[in-house]
């Protein structure tokens, strides 16, 4: 059998079904899964450049490596691709890297999700979003300090407490290049 390299970003693309590799990469499924891969690796390829500037060379080279083989398990039950192995990065600042960690989180909140909906049908679920005032990157670990004493008050109350099956806290940050300022 042989393996297919398309040129986007030059990631060799590998299809597996059975244990064997088989060639598909003419397959428009192949190419759609590329394309997202192809947008987040040249946002990382522009995090890279900016990192070697700043001196940070094995850091850079590994984000610019980032998800150059990819490997896609292919089921034939369901019809659909799965990745079985990419070489990732996981640097935080790679937009490679977190977009599939967000994809995993995404797919095991849906699956805890789902296993909660079929033992508690009756349980119903809110999405609370808290947000704060901007701060400064250099006081940004004071600010998660007090969100994360704010979250315990909350959690711990007496009252809501019983109601609670369950929780799931993420923290989004974003940067204001205008007010030199964290989200």
């Amino acid at each position: 059998m042989s393996t297919s390299t398309v040129n986007i970003y030059n990631p060799v693309f590998i299809i597996t079904q059975n244990r064997e590799i088989v060639k598909s990469c003419d397959n428009e499924a192949a190419k759609e899964k590329l394309k997202k891969w192809a947008e987040h690796k040249k946002i990382s390829d522009k995090i890279a450049q900016k990192l070697y500037a700043l001196g940070y060379e094995k850091r850079a080279k590994r984000m610019q490596e980032c998800a150059d083989y990819i490997e896609y398990k292919y089921c034939a039950d369901c019809g659909k691709f799965m990745v079985k192995r990419a070489n990732l990065c996981r640097d935080r600042f790679c937009s490679t890297c977190q977009w599939r960690l967000s994809l995993q989180r995404y797919s095991a909140m849906s699956r805890i999700l789902d296993t909660l909906s079929n033992a508690y049908p009756e349980a119903s679920y809110s999405l609370v979003t808290l947000t704060v005032q901007n701060c400064k990157p250099q006081e940004l670990a004071k600010t998660l300090d007090k969100m994360g004493e704010a979250w315990h008050l909350v959690m711990n109350q007496r009252k809501l407490k019983p109601l609670l099956l369950g929780t799931a806290r993420s923290v989004e940050l974003t940067y204001n290049a205008r007010t030199k300022e964290l989200h």
